[in-house]
């Protein structure tokens, strides 16, 4: 694997990672009885938090690099 592959993996499983919780935090929100306004909270937090924010920096670096090698 290329470092550019590795940094396209990183990035996409950062995204994944970011998927999958917010992928779970709605089912808790939409469960009978689930505690909603903590929920919300969550969802809050994960999408303007350090989980996207690393999520979204892996991809950014990833990108960079991309072009950059693509001008080669």
């Amino acid at each position: 694997m290329t470092p550019l592959e590795a940094k396209l993996v990183d990035a996409l499983l950062a995204n994944v990672k970011l998927r999958h919780e917010g992928e779970r935090l709605i089912a808790a929100y939409i469960a009978p009885e689930s505690d909603r306004l903590t929920i919300l909270d969550d969802l809050i937090r994960l999408f303007d938090g350090p989980v996207q924010r690393e999520a979204e920096l892996r991809t950014r670096e990833a990108l960079a690099d991309g072009e950059k090698w693509q001008y080669r």
